[in-house]
C-alpha cells in the first residue's frame, strides 16, 4: 500500500539526490558544541547507547514501565536525572520522540552512535471499524503524509518495518497472551486534517489507525540502515460519527501496560541474538 505524496518538483524535490552535502551534521554539531548546550551552557555528560533501542513516543510513565520491564531498579529515578536516555545493559531506552520531526532528529543521532535495532512503542487513532480503544497494533506498512520522511526517501518509496523486529514483537506478544492486529498505519502532520472522508477511504483499504509518528520511524529506519518495528496502543476512535476518546476507560489503561511490556520482552530477545 503506497502513501506517495506529490511534488511539484518531481520525487527529488526534497531528497536531494546527488552530491550536495548538509551544512550540518551531527558529528559536526556534537564536534563544535562538545559539552555545551546549544546555548553555550555547560551540559552534562551524554550516556552511551547500546545497539538496541527501545524509543518511547510519549515518554514519561511509559518510558519509566518499559526500564521496569527490563529490570531497572528506580527506573523513574534514572529517567529523571539522564533525561532521554537511560541504559540497562545491551538495551538502551529512548523519550520522548513525538511528531515526526522530533523522529528524524532522533534518527539522526542514533546512527551517529551506531545503533541497529529500534523498537518504537506510541498512542494511535482507529481508522478501522473492527479496531477499537486498547487494541495493540502492529505496523505492517506505512502511508506517509507526514514531511520529514521526504528529506530521506523519494517519494515514489513505500518504506517496511523490519521483518525480525516485527517478528520478534510477535513472539513477545504471543508469549503474554495478547492479540496483535498487524496492518498499515496512516501518519500525518495534520490531525486536525483527519477528515470522515479519509478515514472512511482508508478505512476501506484496510488502513487499521493513524498517528503522526509511524511512517517517518519506518521511513528513517529504512533510510538509515536500521532496523525498526513499530507497537501502537489505540488511544482514541475516529471511524464512528463522532470522535471517541478512550484514554479514561478501563480497556485503555488494561492494555497500557502490556503493550510496554511487549516491547521490552521484544528488545530482550532481539539483543540476545545480536
Amino acid at each position: 500500500m503506497s502513501g506517495r505524496a506529490k511534488h511539484a518538483s518531481g520525487p527529488d524535490f526534497l531528497t536531494n539526490q546527488g552530491a550536495d552535502e548538509p551544512v550540518i551534521t551531527v558529528a559536526h554539531q556534537r564536534e563544535v558544541l562538545g559539552r555545551r548546550s546549544f546555548r553555550g551552557e555547560p551540559a552534562s555528560e551524554r550516556p552511551p547507547i547500546a545497539e538496541t533501542v527501545v524509543l518511547s513516543i510519549l515518554g514519561h510513565e511509559e518510558m519509566d514501565w518499559c526500564l521496569e520491564g527490563l529490570g531497572a531498579a528506580n527506573g523513574s529515578e534514572a529517567t529523571e536525572e539522564r533525561g532521554w536516555l537511560v541504559s540497562v545493559d545491551e538495551i538502551s531506552v529512548v523519550g520522548p520522540c513525538v511528531y515526526a520531526p522530533k523522529v528524524a532528529g532522533t534518527f539522526e543521532s542514533l546512527k551517529q552512535d551506531g545503533v541497529k535495532t529500534v523498537i518504537a512503542f506510541g498512542w494511535c487513532g482507529a481508522v478501522h471499524p473492527e479496531v477499537r480503544v486498547g487494541d495493540i497494533l502492529l505496523a505492517g506498512s506505512v502511508i506517509r503524509e507526514e514531511g520529514a520522511s521526504y528529506h530521506y526517501l523519494p517519494a515514489d518509496a513505500d518504506p517496511l518495518p523490519s521483518p525480525t523486529v516485527n517478528g520478534a514483537l510477535r513472539s513477545a506478544a504471543a508469549g503474554a497472551g495478547v492479540a496483535l492486529r498487524e496492518g498499515p498505519i496512516w501518519t500525518t502532520d495534520a490531525p486536525y486534517r483527519e477528515t470522515r472522508h479519509k478515514v472512511k477511504n482508508f478505512a476501506a483499504r484496510g488502513v487499521l489507525g493513524v498517528d503522526m509518528e509511524t511512517s517517518a520511524i519506518v521511513s528513517l529506519g529504512s533510510a538509515m540502515g536500521i532496523d525498526v518495528g513499530v507497537l501502537l496502543l489505540v488511544s482514541d476512535e475516529l471511524w464512528d460519527r463522532e470522535w471517541r476518546w478512550g484514554v479514561p476507560t478501563p480497556a485503555f489503561a488494561h492494555a497500557r501496560r502490556s503493550y510496554v511490556q511487549i516491547a521490552a520482552d521484544a528488545a530482550l530477545t532481539l539483543a540476545n541474538e545480536s
